[in-house]
């Protein structure tokens, strides 16, 4: 068994300084931003529980009553990055941040290989290559019941190896916060229900250890960080989706009875094409080699087929897991990749699914991948 080590400085890879936020704070105002999924997205009401963001940035409140700070927690349940691919302008890039951190090792590890590693290093060069940047940029590395046995045998999953060799190759700092967990259960400091109550999610108590991980990185920063020429390197991947983008709305053409809404209900979305009549239609051309469409899932969702270029239709009702049906607001990605460059001619068609309980059909997004 691999040796793990209770202090949580042995899970931090410290491959660049965080000079943005080490200035931000000494100027008196730092906001922080955090893609993630339900590991990292803020619970409400929060007095009821709080995820390692907020126990992190409360910390910062309370150690530096000086310091304003600001949050702007990105994070969305049961997406990955290649959610945050297509929403990172909106919700992080335009709102000033002097430290990012992203968190997707756990829901990205379901994705094919390739895929993961083009969609994340697209996210991260859209991060990374913003014009004029002035923030840093952290990964936040997390686990699940299902990897602590390859940790335990000093492996990393997939998912997380996958991760740190993009923080190589772009010197981005790395927290293990799922390897300093595990140390503090190895230690007899925390029981396995209080880390990973669900196998998945921190508990109050996992979350405080996640968090002592990615503070003692700051402790250390505010204390060395000193400005540095980094120059981004040239892709890892040269197909990465770094200029993967959003699909106008305006640019669909509507069969049936649709209509567009402003949504205040879902923060992470800002308009959605909705209709509760089987065999509505939407028609859409793109340019690229995929796409991915983001529809809200729930237990009166419509199931719905999409065919391009006049081929074949492909089903994407199912799998539709039993929890979204008490979850009104699950927004799923559903990919379709391989397609040759160029432009394509897309047809989607809602419909009642069999066994279904409702007709309704949102969809919130089309990505288009380059």
């Amino acid at each position: 068994m691999k040796r793990f080590y209770p202090d949580a400085i042995q899970y931090i890879c410290r491959r660049s300084p965080l000079y943005h936020f080490r200035q931000a704070m000494e100027s008196g105002e730092v906001t922080v931003g955090i893609l993630g999924g339900s590991i990292s997205e803020q619970i409400f009401p929060s007095w009821e529980q709080q995820r390692w963001p907020d126990k992190l940035t409360s910390w910062l409140a309370a150690s530096f009553p000086e310091v304003r700070v600001n949050v702007e927690n990105a994070s969305k349940a049961a997406t990955g990055s290649e959610s945050a691919l297509f929403r990172v302008e909106q919700d992080i890039l335009s709102r000033s941040c002097d430290i990012v951190f992203v968190e997707y090792a756990v829901n990205d590890k379901d994705m094919p290989e390739l895929e993961r590693n083009l969609c994340r290093e697209g996210l991260l060069r859209k991060l990374l290559c913003c014009p004029d940047r002035q923030f840093d940029v952290v990964v936040v590395l997390t686990c699940y019941r299902g990897a602590i046995a390859s940790m335990l045998a000093g492996e990393q999953y997939p998912s997380v190896a996958d991760f740190e060799r993009l923080c190589d190759h772009y010197r981005l700092t790395s927290v293990d916060v799922g390897a300093y967990g595990l140390s503090q259960l190895l230690a007899g400091s925390v029981r396995y229900e209080e880390w990973l109550p669900d196998t998945t999610h921190p508990g109050d108590v996992g979350s405080r250890i996640y968090a002592e991980a990615v503070e003692k990185l700051l402790e250390e920063e505010l204390a060395t960080a000193a400005p540095v020429d980094m120059p981004v390197p040239a892709s890892l991947f040269p197909e990465n989706w770094q200029y993967a983008h959003k699909l106008d709305p305006d640019s669909i053409r509507r069969v049936g009875p649709w209509r567009c809404d402003r949504v205040y209900r879902i923060p992470t979305v800002e308009r959605m094409l909705r209709t509760a009549s089987p065999g509505a239609a939407l028609e859409f051309s793109f340019t690229g080699t995929g796409m991915e469409l983001f529809v809200v899932v729930n237990a009166y969702t419509a199931g719905y087929r999409v065919r391009v270029d006049g081929g074949e239709w492909k089903e994407l009702t199912d799998p539709r897991p039993a929890w979204c049906d008490t979850t009104p607001d699950w927004i799923r990605c559903d990919m379709l990749t391989g397609f040759t460059r160029g432009q394509h001619q897309v047809r989607l068609e809602t419909y009642m699914a069999e066994n279904g309980r409702g007709t309704n059909f949102e969809l919130c997004d089309v990505g288009i991948i380059p």
